[in-house]
């Protein structure tokens, strides 16, 4: 399959990732009390752009069916977390889904973006702050389906890309009580989709990418 490639600017998400580690590294970090170690559950908020190929322009090609990268507009999600914290970071293993509106060549088109990811986070300050500052790194597995994006020219099916991410960003975590805290984080995804299926399961030689920003807003239980 072959696609038709546009450059996209990321200016606007480098400033969102700015904005972020000043705030990581401005806020003061005050108070006693530390949430404890232990196996955790969360559920979050997030907020989720995407970019990169998905111009509202170009699309994939082969097999005479094309399936197209509409222009998709920034969306709130949900976020739901397992995961293990000690006193220098955490482990965790985390599901989000958000529903988007898109644009192809003037046609709307609704997309649902979801990622299965493997986070790291590292707090660099061990003391019993109450306010501490964290680093993210992650893999994710993504997919991004476009309603009716799939099209022979006769018949229309979903097209679904599937395809990886690596994140990175960083964030800051509240302790509220023992068993309870806040995460406020935010991270730049390298994504790339080497897979479409739609009328038609194909493989993307020249890989395809929706890079952007995720920040969310988590609360987490500690057992």
């Amino acid at each position: 399959m072959k696609k038709t490639h546009y450059m996209s600017s990321i200016t606007p998400f480098i400033y969102r990732i700015c904005i972020t580690l000043m705030l990581i590294f401005l806020i003061p970090h005050t108070g006693e009390g530390q949430s404890k170690d232990g196996f955790y559950i969360g559920v979050g908020v997030t907020h989720t752009s995407i970019g990169g190929d998905f111009d509202g322009v170009s699309f994939v090609a082969g097999g005479g069916i094309i399936d197209v990268m509409p222009r998709i507009e920034d969306a709130f999600g949900i976020k739901y977390i397992v995961g293990f914290q000690s006193d220098i970071g955490s482990i965790d293993f985390n599901y989000s889904r958000s529903e988007h509106d898109g644009n192809w060549e003037g046609l709307d088109m609704s997309t649902v973006f979801e990622t299965y990811n493997f986070d790291l986070k590292a707090l660099p300050l061990r003391e019993s702050y109450t306010v501490r500052p964290f680093l993210a790194l992650g893999f994710g597995l993504n997919s991004l389906t476009v309603e009716d994006g799939s099209s022979d020219g006769f018949f229309l099916a979903d097209a679904t890309f599937e395809g990886y991410a690596l994140r990175v960003g960083g964030g800051l975590e509240v302790s509220l009580l023992d068993q309870l805290s806040i995460d406020v984080m935010g991270l730049y995804r390298w994504e790339r989709y080497d897979k479409v299926e739609g009328l038609v399961v194909g493989d993307i030689p020249d890989e395809i990418d929706s890079n952007g920003a995720t920040y969310s807003a988590e609360v987490k239980f500690i057992f």
